[in-house]
């Protein structure tokens, strides 16, 4: 099985920035990719569950989280416009958005430097 890319990421979280390995232009991210990412990251290349990307960038309330019948779809959405605009500056850090099915999604990240 081909091995995932690992990408290293450059984030700005006050202008919602993001810069993907050595490409030198930044990508413009809402609040919300900008904090489903930062929970990817955080997971240090662990499995994150749609109900906890839910609860954590969008703020649901855990019970409420999974009742909603979009709720999981919308994650699935957010993600593919993370892809699509990480891609735009390298289609190998894309793929390192990885999707588990029935489960959520992992990124394989190592290393990430936060810009002030």
């Amino acid at each position: 099985m081909p091995q995932r890319p690992s990408i290293k990421f450059s984030i700005n979280i006050l202008n919602r920035t993001v810069m993907v390995g050595a490409v030198h232009s930044a990508l413009q991210l809402t609040n919300t990719e900008l904090k489903l990412l930062v929970h990817l990251i955080n997971a240090k290349g662990n499995v994150v569950s749609r109900k906890n990307l839910l609860t954590g960038a969008w703020g649901m309330h855990p019970e409420s989280a999974l009742q909603l019948a979009t709720a999981s779809r919308r994650v699935d959405v957010t993600v593919g416009r993370i892809r699509s605009k990480i891609s735009k500056a390298s289609e190998r850090a894309a793929k390192a958005i990885m999707s588990v099915s029935s489960e959520g999604y992992k990124l394989h990240c190592h290393g990430v430097r936060w810009v002030k």
